[in-house]
């Protein structure tokens, strides 16, 4: 009866999580990819009604196997031995083979358990049981569970693009690692990669509501058929509209479809907006409650400047100038859902997310770590130690501390809010009215 109670007079309350891209191990800065994850980290760690999942957006290496290797030593690892789960998922730099330690999507074991395994566990089949017992401890403490894997390669079926074809022939007339691309892998970025040519990586969906320490208001939200409102994160990996990327997120609609569930809102995750949209993605999407698709990989305005040899994003980049791609993804709402680009942890960006699944509102927060670490306030030098609290509560402590550190909205201690439901008009004094975004 108590549990019945529960859930009748549950609502459904806003969902934080924290995102992030390309730390891109042996191109950038390989240090503050690593400090950045770990500052997220420490930030949700203290956060009392946060999700604890980071998830990012591929291009988690740079071609190199021993960089792969680092990835999973300094990041991925590190970051879910202090308590925060990596839903991590591939880029076109992401060509060699990861261990399943490494990352999340290689085996079930790396989206189900927290941290590193012994290589004999990780190797052994997972019963039912064992399925459902890690799906209901994590979300009891965390915040999250498995919705759904699909074992697959990667893009295989993709082509790479005439301008691929002719920039490729030219660069391998000075590096030989080109000389595969042509054929085999599409739009992964050097020589054979092992997931175009392999089947060894999960797309993977996860559900996410917000975590609670009750143990028995945790049993019934997830184990009623029809649980208050969460989210549906989609890791779609390179490209958003490859044929397989598609043929899973045709896979999701059908499976929420069959539960009654198509107005579940789902956040879509890619490394980049690659390949042509089709006829069938845009129905896809159009039959879903898409909320905001979130992806890396591209540069800001100013990647060709001095302090950016390497492209991509960082602290000198506002909301306005991150792009305009002009892409247009239509939900079940007839809404145009915000594209968001969030590299890059290689210069020390992460966002925070937050949707409100009752309002049918997302909301978005980029920090700059380095400024977390520059002259405060109060004159330290040393990462803020926030107190432990609300969401809400730790961005007015980091902006007391530094005003710098949240970067978007500027230097204001707010969020930037887009109506992926109803669509409402935006009188905001941003550039980014498309996706009924303002603050």
């Amino acid at each position: 009866m108590a549990l019945g109670l529960l859930h009748a007079t549950a609502k459904a309350e806003p969902i934080t999580f924290f995102v992030g891209a390309d730390p891109q191990y042996s191109f950038g800065d390989d240090a503050l990819a690593t400090e950045t994850g770990l500052r997220a980290a420490r930030m949700l760690n203290h956060c009392t009604d946060c999700s604890k999942v980071l998830v990012v957006a591929g291009d988690l290496s740079h071609d190199k196997p021993d960089k792969a290797r680092k990835y999973g030593e300094v990041f991925h690892l590190p970051i879910e031995k202090l308590g925060i789960k990596v839903f991590d998922g591939l880029g076109n730099h992401d060509n060699d083979n990861f261990a399943d330690d490494w990352v999340s999507f290689d085996s079930p074991r790396g989206l189900y358990h927290m941290g590193s395994l012994a290589s004999d566990d990780r190797a052994k089949p997972m019963s039912l049981p064992e399925i459902e017992g890690h799906n209901f401890v994590a979300p009891r403490f965390l915040g999250w569970r498995v919705y759904d894997l699909f074992l697959s390669q990667i893009d295989n079926e993709e082509k790479p693009s005439q301008d691929d074809i002719i920039w490729r022939a030219a660069t391998s007339l000075k590096d030989g690692r080109y000389n595969n691309m042509l054929t085999s892998c599409g739009s992964f970025g050097y020589g054979d990669a092992w997931y175009c040519m392999n089947e060894d990586a999960y797309y993977y969906a996860i559900e996410l509501n917000k975590p609670t320490y009750n143990f028995s208001f945790n049993l019934n939200f997830w184990s009623t058929p029809n649980p208050k409102p969460g989210v549906l994160l989609v890791q779609l990996h390179n490209e958003l509209y490859s044929t397989t990327s598609t043929r899973y997120l045709k896979r999701i609609r059908d499976k929420l479809s069959s539960e009654g569930r198509l107005d579940l809102p789902v956040i879509l995750f890619s490394h980049r907006l690659d390949g042509t949209m089709s006829p069938e993605f845009e129905q896809v999407a159009a039959d879903m409650n898409i909320a905001a698709v979130i992806h890396g990989h591209y540069g800001c305005d100013n990647r060709s400047s001095p302090e950016k040899l390497n492209g991509h994003c960082d602290a000198s980049n506002t909301w306005d100038d991150l792009r305009n791609w002009k892409q247009e993804i239509y939900n079940r709402n007839r809404v145009n859902v915000p594209i968001i680009d969030v590299n890059a942890l290689l210069y020390g960006i992460f966002w925070a997310v937050q949707i409100d699944p009752s309002k049918g509102t997302i909301a978005f927060v980029r920090f700059n770590s380095k400024e977390m670490m520059g002259k405060s306030r109060r004159g330290g030098k040393s990462f803020i130690s926030l107190k432990t609290g609300a969401f809400a509560d730790l961005m007015t402590q980091v902006f007391r501390n530094n005003p710098s550190a949240i970067n978007i909205p500027r230097r204001k201690n707010a969020i930037m809010k887009c109506d992926y439901e109803a669509g409402r008009a935006n009188a905001s004094n941003n550039k980014y009215s498309v996706a009924n975004c303002s603050y």
